[in-house]
């Protein structure tokens, strides 16, 4: 990498902390009212809220959460890692090993699922998100469907290690975040009452994944609103409705929420937008806002055999790659060959040059059943096996269905996107030199990854094919 260069960028990425962010609010990007918080009703009778007398409670042990009803947990006396061990700044051989095997995963997700999508549709997901929930089933499935699920998550190590990985993981992507930025993993099981569950999973699900954990009269007329709130609260406002408000036919209800929020390092001036030529991936010519920075920039870039690519920095730690194809390649050429292994690939051809971006403004809004998907992925044990839950609860409990909803918000001031995956049993200063200028247009189907760019964990994908 050129050392001029790399000085020239981070400059330029301080002067924009300093400076430009400061009118970026989350408002600017999200083009929508933000729900009032909903604030739950208190208990309309002590049957309905558990006594502070009562034995069965004890507000000490982290995997409890006061709800309306009790929680009825087996102790099974299994001890696990105090997570306060894992707060550090730098990752090991052992995390940089799970982030390969998360980008693995996220890849080969992605591909499966734009090979058996719609032809030519857009496509938002979170594996990152997809990760998270398969992780916390892992620690719930027996013997046989764990070793499914790891493998499909791409890892041969132990299920302990991996659930301390992901913990360093996760604190380090939600450290990174200011008044600029946001990042927020957050996890939840609702459990029907009547269902007895083990401590150590309990324990487990807590202290390395911060898991909600609720008992639930899930034919109670609150029981899908509850879901609701949760999943409103956890996605600032962004998905609001993942299930009907009133009863439920469950008997279990596991999900995982990923929030992003970040202003673009370099803003795109908002009076530099105009109607300019975008064609989708059928051919049909269709006019957009393509955005534009005031004058070129300082950003990592990339050609590939099939590709142009472009990092666009989201404060100082993450970043959007766009992943423009050549015009005698194609969308779906290039989608085919785009694996972790390109990826990358990708990141090691970045060289730091002057180019003048001009993207789209877009949002997208996806739900997607994940069912079949994971199947094919290899995970059915999780919807066909009698142990997909044996070490949670000795209840015979089996997932009906996966699916996941998402949504993203991109313009002149930064990006804001979300998902939450949902699972059910049925139960730059100094002077610069002149430096030749890239344009970089994206006036055509292009894919893009939203990523850490310290320690690489790919968090969102998608393809834009039309507008």
């Amino acid at each position: 990498m050129n050392m001029k260069a790399r000085f020239i960028y981070l400059g330029g990425i301080i002067l924009a902390a300093s400076c430009m962010f400061l009118s970026c609010s989350k408002d600017d990007i999200k083009e929508k009212d933000t729900p009032a918080p909903v604030v739950d009703p208190a208990p309309e009778s002590p049957e309905d809220n558990p006594s502070e007398d009562d034995p069965t409670i004890d507000d000490s042990q982290p995997f409890y959460i006061k709800n309306k009803y009790n929680l009825q947990v087996i102790e099974d006396g299994e001890a696990t890692t105090d997570p306060n061990e894992l707060k550090r700044e730098t990752l090991t051989e052992d995390e940089t090993e799970v982030i390969d095997a998360i980008n693995v995963f996220s890849f080969n997700l992605f591909h499966k699922i734009y090979e058996t999508g719609d032809a030519g549709q857009n496509l938002f997901i979170s594996p990152y998100s997809v990760q998270q929930f398969m992780s916390v089933l892992a620690n719930a499935a027996g013997e046989a469907t764990r070793k499914q699920i790891l493998s499909v998550l791409q890892y041969d190590g132990e299920l302990s290690k991996y659930n301390a990985c992901n913990k360093v993981i996760k604190n380090l992507l939600e450290k990174k975040q200011n008044i600029f930025s946001k990042m927020v993993v957050s996890n939840a099981l609702w459990v029907n009452k009547d269902k007895p569950v083990y401590q150590s999973f309990l324990s487990v699900i807590r202290n390395f994944y911060d898991a909600d954990v609720f008992a639930m009269l899930f034919d109670s007329q609150d029981a899908g609103k509850a879901i609701n709130s949760w999943c409103s609260d956890k996605t600032n406002g962004l998905i609001n409705e993942i299930v009907d408000d009133g009863p439920l036919p469950y008997n279990l209800f596991l999900a995982n929420a990923v929030y992003f929020f970040s202003g673009w390092s370099n803003e795109f001036d908002e009076s530099l937008t105009a109607k300019e030529d975008f064609t989708n991936v059928n051919g049909e010519i269709k006019k957009v806002d393509m955005m534009r920075w005031p004058a070129a920039c300082a950003v990592a870039h990339a050609s590939l055999e099939n590709m142009d690519a472009v990092c666009l920095p989201l404060n100082s730690y993450f970043g959007m790659m766009v992943c423009l194809p050549h015009k005698d390649v194609g969308m779906n050429a290039c989608m085919g060959q785009l694996d972790a292994a390109v990826w990358k690939k990708l990141l090691e051809s970045l060289e730091y040059k002057m180019v003048d971006v001009r993207l789209p403004k877009y949002k997208m809004n996806k739900q997607l059943m994940l069912t079949d998907v994971l199947i094919k992925l290899g995970a059915g044990n999780i919807f066909l096996s009698d142990d997909a839950f044996a070490r949670m609860t000795p209840a015979n409990l089996s997932l009906d269905a996966v699916f996941q909803t998402s949504t993203i918000f991109v313009n002149e001031k930064g990006t804001e996107a979300a998902a939450v995956t949902g699972g059910w049993a049925s139960s730059n200063g100094e002077e610069q030199e002149e430096h030749p200028v890239t344009e970089f247009k994206v006036d055509r189907p292009f894919f893009f990854c939203i990523y850490d760019r310290t320690i690489g964990t790919t968090l969102f994908m998608g393809a834009v094919n039309q507008l």
